[in-house]
């Protein structure tokens, strides 16, 4: 967006510039018409083809004027049609400049422009303030969606606590418990009645916290949801704001075109103007020494002083105007710098701060923890008859983990059964391939056997005999007899090698089975000897 932004500014420039050249093509227009008047007043002495050549370049400056004109006109309403409502807009632009002046009418149709594009920066800025905003937002939701979960947590934590004290109360030798019909705790008489209170007051809060921290954590997902539905639609806005913005880009590089086309159109109708001004100030230099109108000469160079004057002033204020929107730019950037660098501080400062907030709840939760315990210490020192409540305590604990632990035993020794039924399974599918590819491997090699036996007793019986029928003699036998040896051999080499390889990797596999039943024996025993001691 940035990039578009900077991208409707040098469009600004550009801007500026093509009025810069309208004005000084409008002044070119004026001058010639001034002295064209000029010339049908004092230049009697001129031919009929002077005049006739004057008024075929006025004629060819005014078409080429309105070319120009009529060329921005388009370029305005392709531009217009970013923007749905301003097409009525363009169109009056369009219709008032049939009835003005060249001039009036070009400032209206650059005005226009440059309205669309301000609009479309404004347009642009809202978004990205609409989008810092929704991230600030969804922020701040993360936040607090963090801070239900450990508050829900510490309840949840709370509540097991209680729920422990009740099972250890529940458990407690002197004290008699029993579950009526409904599921409530009925206590013995060895238990007083404040107690009982303060026992139920504290589970009914832990379940009351429990379940008031879950609904929080229900209406943060709830809002999380929403949000993310948020985001989803501003990011498809968003997505429509980059198309807009290519299209907008795009046109703009067909703008560039265009405008640089102009440009050189207006150069060379600038050095046709210089071109014509010299012929015309030839002439109108030699009408005056053999006319000698030397008032005619001083109002003459004093309009063109004026013009001169009124022209140099406009094209000042259309620099001033070129350099206060460079600077507005250099400082939207640097505003731009700022925030960034502002919004990253802040982000850096919210993370310290959720950091610390989480280191404190969980120091928080060790001091309860540690305050527990010191309670407890406190409770054993006091009170020697506890210990033996503590023990018993402890010894169902124990029991309830050994049962826990058989539990899970058993519950992996039929995991392990049911795994190896199917590894057995699937051995003895293996071992069924694996007997039908041996099988076919024989086969394969008592064929491969067989055809170089009969291999060999061919090349036996022809020993000696070459193509051409002659008789076979010692020589060729020899050498016949002691290429097919090389050939016995080198076959009985390969297969030696070839033995000595597959029998290479059936140890390496042995050594590799010795060792996984090894570690798998070394495990078995070292979990079997494990015991889960409590004091």
């Amino acid at each position: 967006m940035h990039r578009v932004s900077a991208e409707l500014i040098d469009a600004l420039a550009t801007e500026a510039t093509l009025r810069r050249q309208l004005l000084e093509h409008n002044a070119c227009v004026l001058q010639q018409g001034i002295r064209g008047y000029e010339k049908r007043n004092t230049g009697k002495n001129l031919g009929y083809s002077k005049q006739q050549s004057s008024q075929h370049l006025d004629a060819q400056s005014q078409f080429a004027l309105q070319q120009l004109l009529g060329s921005l006109n388009k370029l305005a309403q392709r531009y217009g049609l970013l923007r749905g409502d301003s097409d009525d807009r363009l169109n009056s632009y369009a219709e008032a400049g049939k009835h003005s002046a060249p001039a009036a009418h070009a400032s209206s149709l650059l005005t226009g422009i440059e309205e669309q594009f301000e609009q479309y920066k404004q347009h642009i800025r809202d978004l990205e303030r609409e989008s810092k905003s929704n991230d600030e937002k969804q922020r701040l939701e993360s936040i607090s969606r963090k801070k239900y979960e450990l508050q829900l947590r510490a309840m949840q934590e709370k509540k097991e606590a209680a729920e422990a004290r009740c099972k250890e109360l529940e458990s407690s030798p002197g004290r008699n418990f029993a579950r009526t019909a409904n599921g409530s705790l009925s206590m013995g008489p060895s238990m007083s009645k404040q107690e009982e209170d303060d026992l139920r007051r504290q589970l009914s809060d832990s379940q009351d916290n429990a379940r008031q921290a879950r609904d929080e954590l229900e209406r943060a997902n709830e809002e999380a949801s929403k949000l993310r539905s948020f985001v989803a639609d501003l990011e498809v806005k968003l997505s429509k704001a980059e198309s807009r913005a290519a299209t907008a880009e795009s046109k703009l590089e067909t703008l560039e075109n265009e405008m640089k086309q102009y440009r050189d159109e207006a150069a060379e109708l600038r050095a046709e103007k210089q071109r014509y001004e010299r012929v015309l100030k030839r002439e109108s230099v030699m009408q005056m020494v053999e006319g000698g109108s030397e008032t005619i000469r001083v109002k003459y160079e004093q309009q063109l002083e004026e013009q001169r004057e009124e022209y140099e002033a406009q094209l000042h204020e259309q620099t001033a105007l070129l350099n206060k929107t460079t600077h507005a730019k250099q400082q939207l950037e640097s505003d731009r710098q700022k925030l960034e660098a502002i919004c990253k501080d802040l982000e850096d400062l919210i993370r310290d701060k959720a950091r610390i907030v989480d280191a404190r709840d969980v120091r928080i939760n060790e001091l309860e923890a540690e305050l527990q315990q010191a309670r407890k210490a406190k409770g054993d020192i006091v009170d020697r008859s506890k210990i033996l409540h503590e023990a018993q305590i402890a010894f169902s604990k124990r029991e309830d983990a050994w049962l826990a632990q058989s539990e899970s035993m058993e519950v992996n020794f039929e995991g392990i059964l049911k795994e190896f039924d199917r590894l057995t399974g699937t051995a003895m599918e293996f071992e069924t391939d694996r007997m039908r590819y041996e099988k076919r491997i024989e086969e394969l090699s008592r064929q491969v056997q067989e055809m170089e036996a009969s291999l060999t007793e061919h090349r036996i019986n022809k020993l000696g005999h070459n193509s051409e029928g002659e008789p076979p003699t010692t020589a060729s036998l020899r050498r016949e007899f002691r290429k097919l040896v090389n050939d016995i051999k080198s076959d009985h080499q390969q297969i030696m090698e070839r033995e000595m390889k597959e029998r290479k990797e059936l140890e390496n596999r042995l050594k590799d089975l010795k060792h996984e039943r090894e570690m798998t024996r070394y495990e078995r025993v070292n979990k079997g000897i494990q015991t889960y001691f409590m004091a």
